[in-house]
């Protein structure tokens, strides 16, 4: 699932332990808790349909996710986790290595890593090298032409080097 989306429509049944289905009705759905939400609306539950899950938005996070029943008698439980992945290209997100500074005129020591992220930092990872073609570097007094733009297959970003200003007039 894309950070920061939500997952709807999880639906769930009960089975006792010769694999027959349990009818949950708003008894039952009374003693039926779930760890991510506080709130439960019972009338969902007796449809089989549980609340909606918020998937994290760092793809750092994973969402444990708990459905329990107990009642005097039984007690049941079952669980999964979701493990967000980045979503839609949105940021780049530039770190210089090296030397930040450049004298008018002067190629600059260091270089830029590029990395391409969904709206909440999480870097997207299933760019391909061609996306290289698709960085457009422009700037104030820049030598464009100067410019070299290669793929970190490594890393998934790009590394810009060559990076040069024009001398002032």
């Amino acid at each position: 699932w894309d950070a920061g989306d939500a997952i709807h429509h999880l639906i769930f049944r009960m089975y006792d332990e010769a694999d027959r289905e349990i009818t949950v009705n708003h008894t039952v759905a009374e003693k039926i808790k779930v760890n991510w939400t506080p709130k439960i609306n019972r009338d969902h539950l007796v449809q089989g349909l549980l609340p909606n899950v918020t998937v994290p938005t760092s793809v750092k996070d994973v969402r444990y996710c708990q459905v329990s029943y107990q009642d005097d008698q039984v007690s049941l439980e079952s669980a999964f986790t979701v493990k967000p992945h980045a979503g839609e290209p949105k940021l780049l997100k530039c770190t210089i290595k090296g030397s930040n500074t450049v004298r008018m005129g002067e190629e600059m020591d260091g270089e830029i890593d590029v990395a391409v992220t969904d709206q909440y930092g999480n870097q997207v990872e299933s760019l391909k090298s061609s996306c290289v073609n698709l960085l457009k570097i422009s700037g104030d007094d820049l030598n464009e032409e100067g410019l070299k733009v290669t793929w970190q297959a490594q890393t998934q970003t790009m590394c810009v080097k060559g990076i040069q200003f024009a001398p002032g007039t």
